[in-house]
């Protein structure tokens, strides 16, 4: 909290951090170091989240013509889920190689250093009393010692980033060896039937992922949906080429719309729910996860 209430951007300019969101304050300008602020875009009354370089947000007070991209925020979170999950796979290896480097920048600290200052100091400290004694000027020995005394506060308070850095790696392996899994995300791909994609939107379907409610309400980790297709008209021999398609764009798990095996809107089930289900639960195998319903 400290480090983020004293935050310090590439510009050279302080920002204030916000803890409202988990993102807040610590994703920064990959072109000119600054934050990335959480922004609500809204296009035709539709709202979206997205997350811009405050330097191109206030462009005109930046006086900084920042090239960077704004991102959604779901391709955002989705890229810090990969990136938890990829230091977690390799944990092992990253902290070793992480505290390498840090130790290469590092080095012993800056004893010696201090040391020598302080001797230095002692003795010019008995010169200015010998000078003072004596009535002669010593302006000259107090520079010296004013000027030792910045090096010397400069060289603690490097010592201590260095220790704070070598804090947060021991922070970072322990927390990494405290998890015992990596963050999971579900990735769904939804099938409907062709019949009734001509007058449903799917609204309820994608309220319910939303929600975490019908089909979803035991989910516990984010949803995250790869695709939205019909099925490919009666009998359904296409919806096992929609599925493998799902799968290879990313999908863990097959999600049939209500349409397909509850009938809704119209109360009338897919006569071919039940075996679409069966051949693409056999082509896919048990690594990929297959729902009979939405809501």
């Amino acid at each position: 909290m400290t480090r983020r209430a004293n935050i310090s951007t590439g510009t050279g300019k302080r920002r204030v951090y916000s803890g409202q969101y988990a993102l807040s304050s610590i994703v920064f300008c990959a072109h000119c170091g600054d934050l990335f602020r959480r922004i609500t875009w809204t296009n035709r009354k539709k709202k979206s989240i997205m997350w811009r370089c405050v330097s191109r947000v206030s462009k005109k007070m930046s006086g900084i013509d920042c090239p960077a991209r704004t991102i959604r925020e779901e391709d955002l979170q989705a890229v810090v889920v990969k990136a938890i999950n990829d230091v977690f796979s390799g944990k092992d290896t990253i902290i070793l190689i992480l505290k390498e480097n840090i130790e290469k920048v590092i080095g012993s600290g800056n004893d010696s250093k201090v040391e020598a200052i302080e001797a230095e100091l002692a003795e010019l400290q008995k010169e200015i009393l010998k000078k003072a004694n004596a009535r002669q000027a010593y302006d000259d020995i107090a520079d010296r010692i004013e000027e030792l005394r910045r090096e010397k506060q400069a060289l603690l308070l490097e010592d201590a980033n260095k220790e704070g850095s070598r804090q947060r790696v021991e922070e970072m392996e322990k927390l990494l060896d405290e998890m015992e899994t990596a963050v999971n995300r579900m990735k769904a791909g939804i099938i409907r039937c062709m019949q009734t994609e001509d007058y449903c939107p799917g609204t309820a379907d994608f309220r319910a992922i939303a929600n975490k409610t019908g089909a979803f309400a035991d989910i516990e980790e984010e949803i995250e949906i790869i695709g939205f297709i019909n099925c490919g008209g009666c009998p359904a021999k296409k919806a096992i080429l929609r599925a493998r398609e799902l799968v290879k764009r990313g999908a863990d798990t097959i999600v049939f719309a209500s349409c397909i095996q509850k009938g809704t809107p119209i109360g009338y089930p897919c006569p071919f729910a039940k075996k679409m289900k069966e051949i693409i639960q056999n082509d896919l195998g048990d690594k990929v996860q297959v729902l009979d319903y939405t809501h």
